[in-house]
């Protein structure tokens, strides 16, 4: 699968997924465009799955729309999102295109940890 990350998105999950083909928004000189050009780019590049943490892209964009899938984090901080990664990996098999999943990261108190 063909994966798009959004600029917001933490580059080590990237590591994480070589059975797909991953690039960044930041890297193609997308990171600063609105969310409805970054959607119709990655269609018209032939990306199949868009991975964000802007948590409004499903209520700006008609997602239905455009012929990808997309999978938004509840967060882009990485030592919580690295604990939860089966549920990213679940959301990547699940994703279809004009879709949305939401991927939730619960917050994880540091404090807690180190006791």
């Amino acid at each position: 699968m063909r994966i798009l990350f959004d600029h917001n998105v933490p580059a080590p999950l990237a590591n994480l997924l070589p059975e797909h083909e991953v690039e960044f928004a930041a890297s193609l000189g997308w990171e600063e465009i609105p969310d409805s050009d970054l959607l119709q780019r990655a269609c018209q590049e032939g990306f199949d799955l868009l991975i964000t943490a802007d948590q409004g892209i499903r209520n700006q964009q008609r997602v239905e729309d455009f012929p990808i899938a997309i999978v938004e984090l509840s967060t882009p901080n990485w030592p919580r999102l690295e604990r939860y990664l089966e549920r990213v990996s679940l959301a990547l098999s699940q994703a279809t295109e004009g879709t949305v999943l939401q991927v939730f990261i619960p917050y994880i108190d540091q404090t807690a940890l180190d006791s």
